[in-house]
């Protein structure tokens, strides 16, 4: 088949997935504007003018191929697919309208806009050939907003991500430059997080818990390392200056080259996810497989009824915090617990080690079965 793959955000696990693809199929990757996630702004400026170009492409090429895989970045393509006159599958890395509810829209203009976009996502999806998730809850979620009548169930194919990086991507010469550039030694608890800082991630408990710990006694060297760039890094730089927290305790660093990862990870002794408890549903974030992969027990400031929630729950590799409750205080109690029973932590690392294995570059390959297959995973 020739398959016309659909994705402005073409990152390490969608190139495994080109890959796969690449050695059964003929493929071609549509290409167009970057996205620009700057601001509110720039994000649907760059959804749309992505979406406009491929409208025109696809009303007069489309049927030059077999398939068409959509992936819902950007949300607004999948629309394209009533002008197609070919078969076409959609891969849903977040579930929308449900995630612009980060967006702190008012309830009345969120309501309308689901309506909207649910009324015509549902028939996008009643017409297309595959509906592929990556958790069960993200298929219920779907099932669960549409219509009994378009028996949406028969389509729905549930693939679990994977992770990109692993401890044998470990370089001692990455780690010894980047012990010494955050003052890192083997007797450091490290707590970090890695990653874009949008507004609504919830890390200002992480923050008011640093502020707990601070001065209090720790068997190790407690620091606190975010690492990333974000909307909400300066807020979260104001909160931590306000709190009188030293930066040699509470560290900010901007990205790291994605080759250095594994080996910042390997030094990791716990580390942080944060998602808004509206957005936790219906997201699940690709870097939690490669915390597994690397070993480190994950931190997940989320709703408990999350799917990045339920992994952590199954796996017994790390801790679930709601941001709703007293978030900061229980954050400071796990933090000393681990510091104080270092066989719990190495217990942790090794269930995070073990629930990689179900996260592994293998389910790649499911897509191409799933494109060419007429029967489902889901059950």
């Amino acid at each position: 088949m020739r398959i016309l793959l659909v994705n402005q955000t073409i990152g390490p696990l969608f190139n495994d997935v080109i890959q796969s693809l690449k050695s059964s199929q003929d493929i071609v990757v549509f290409k167009s504007l970057a996205y620009n996630r700057t601001n509110l702004l720039s994000r649907f400026a760059s959804w749309s003018l992505y979406t406009l170009h491929l409208f025109f492409y696809l009303l007069i090429f489309s049927r030059r191929f077999d398939q068409i895989l959509y992936v819902t970045n950007p949300p607004l393509s999948i629309f394209t697919a009533f002008i197609v006159r070919v078969p076409f599958s959609i891969l849903i890395y977040d579930l929308y309208p449900q995630a612009l509810n980060q967006l702190s829209f008012p309830n009345f203009l969120f309501n309308f806009v689901s309506h909207i976009w649910n009324y015509f996502a549902n028939h996008v999806y009643k017409n297309s050939f595959r509906l592929i998730t990556l958790t069960e809850s993200m298929a219920e979620e779907i099932l669960s907003n549409s219509p009994q009548s378009f028996d949406l169930k028969s389509k729905l194919c549930v693939i679990p991500p994977w992770a990109d990086v692993c401890l044998s991507s470990v370089d001692p010469s990455i780690i010894h430059s980047l012990n010494k550039k955050y003052a890192i030694d083997s007797r450091t608890f490290l707590v970090s997080y890695t990653g874009n800082l949008g507004l609504t991630h919830p890390l200002e408990h992480l923050v008011s818990a640093a502020k707990l710990l601070y001065g209090t006694s720790f068997n190790r060297s407690l620091k606190f390392l975010i690492v990333g760039s974000g909307a909400k890094k300066s807020q979260l730089a104001s909160l931590a200056n306000s709190l009188s927290l030293p930066s040699r305790y509470f560290l900010f660093s901007d990205p790291l080259p994605y080759r250095k990862l594994p080996s910042f990870l390997s030094q990791v002794s716990i580390s942080v996810i944060a998602l808004d408890s509206l957005c936790s549903k219906v997201s699940l974030p690709s870097k939690t497989f490669n915390y597994l992969a690397c070993g480190c027990p994950i931190l997940a400031i989320c709703s408990t009824s999350s799917a990045l929630a339920e992994i952590i729950q199954k796996f017994n590799c790390g801790y679930v915090i709601d941001p709703s409750g007293d978030a900061a205080k229980s954050i400071a109690i796990i933090l000393s617990r681990l510091d104080q029973d270092p066989v719990l932590l190495k217990k942790l690392s090794d269930n995070a080690l073990k629930a990689s294995e179900f996260f592994d570059r293998k389910n790649s390959s499911l897509f191409s079965r799933v494109l060419s297959s007429a029967t489902t995973p889901y059950a």
